[in-house]
């Protein structure tokens, strides 16, 4: 997975229509934009209401107990090819 990295919006896009033979990735790919995505726009609304904001440190914290949890949801529904998300995004983490 780590091999894939893109910085170019387009790439991005092309990768998430496209998906390869391989459904973990293709998920993990899909999900960690959601949630990336989605903790920005919290991030944002949190500023535009006075809140307080939160480190850069925090956010990705965040993001990986996001995706993490929904790994382990989604074994434990008893799908099995998704096992390897778990082993795949550990693997794909910077030790």
């Amino acid at each position: 997975m780590r091999d894939r990295y893109t910085a170019v919006w387009n790439d991005l896009i092309g990768i998430i229509a496209n998906p390869g033979s391989y459904p973990t990735e293709t998920f993990l790919i899909r999900y960690s934009l959601q949630t990336i995505v989605h903790t920005i726009w919290r991030e944002r609304n949190s500023r535009r209401h006075g809140e307080e904001s939160h480190d850069v440190a925090v956010l990705v914290k965040f993001i990986d107990k996001a995706i993490r949890l929904k790994l382990f949801a989604v074994k434990s529904k008893g799908q099995k090819y998704l096992e390897e998300g778990l082993i795949t995004w550990f693997g794909s983490r910077e030790g």
